[in-house]
């Protein structure tokens, strides 16, 4: 993952669940050595899609706690890439 500072934050991981068009799992490394499982989930609804991330790590580290700001910049960086014309 490259965060919008340059940042790269490596992670090392497999897809385990794909439900199109309603959830993605998968398991990785993160690269402070810690095992993380990720559950995204997708519902729509009134013209609008409601993404769920829930994420589950073996140990509390200053990755995961940044996790949430991760998550922000990965979709921020989405949203901007699918609209571009």
């Amino acid at each position: 993952m490259r965060m919008p500072n340059g940042t790269d934050l490596p992670m090392q991981a497999k897809f385990t669940e794909i439900v199109a068009p309603e959830k993605i799992v998968f398991v990785g490394k993160i690269h402070d050595g810690n095992d993380v499982e990720t559950t995204v989930t997708f519902i729509e609804g009134g013209g609008k899609t409601t993404l769920t991330a829930r994420q589950t790590y073996a140990f509390e580290s200053d990755s995961t706690r940044g996790a949430p700001q991760g998550w922000k910049a990965t979709l921020d960086q989405l949203g901007e890439y699918v609209t571009r014309p």
